[in-house]
């Protein structure tokens, strides 16, 4: 009960004494703006939070009760998320559409800098390496592209 009271006299300063909670006994709920670090909420849950490299430990982390994990930060330069856990970080599992960009701006693979729709770099290798781009779907069939220091190809 300490805690929730802690928590809720927390909250209620936190949204500059205007914001009108409702206490169910389990949940607490609000149809005003909330801030975490912030005392001036401008959205639904504004959270504020200090410059840091996706390595570091700070941000907003979603987690269950195994191992995986994904963070979301923010640096000066940049916005990152990332999974964690070592385990893989799955866009859209379900199948519907996914749209990256869909005004403006390039995709990168391998690169901080993308200078087409979607570049991807990678290291040299011969046509007979196992590296490069490949394109492929449930049959044998594929199409693969590479390239080496002396040129490019496709197989």
């Amino acid at each position: 009960m300490m805690k929730r009271a802690f928590f809720i006299t927390l909250m209620v300063v936190q949204t500059g004494l205007s914001a009108q909670w409702t206490d169910n006994g389990s949940t607490l709920t609000t149809t005003d703006n909330v801030g975490i670090g912030t005392t001036n909420p401008d959205v639904k849950l504004d959270v504020k939070t200090y410059s840091m490299s996706p390595s570091s430990t700070g941000g907003f982390r979603i987690y269950g009760d195994g191992p995986a994990n994904v963070r979301l930060g923010v640096t000066n330069e940049y916005s990152w998320i990332q999974a964690h856990g070592s385990k893989p970080l799955y866009i859209n599992e379900i199948g519907n559409h996914t749209i990256l960009n869909m005004s403006s701006g390039n995709v990168g693979i391998g690169t901080s800098s993308p200078d087409a729709k979607l570049a991807v770099k990678t290291y040299s290798m011969s046509p007979s390496s196992t590296g490069g781009f490949r394109i492929y779907g449930d049959g044998p069939a594929n199409v693969r592209l590479g390239v080496t220091n002396e040129y490019s190809w496709i197989q």
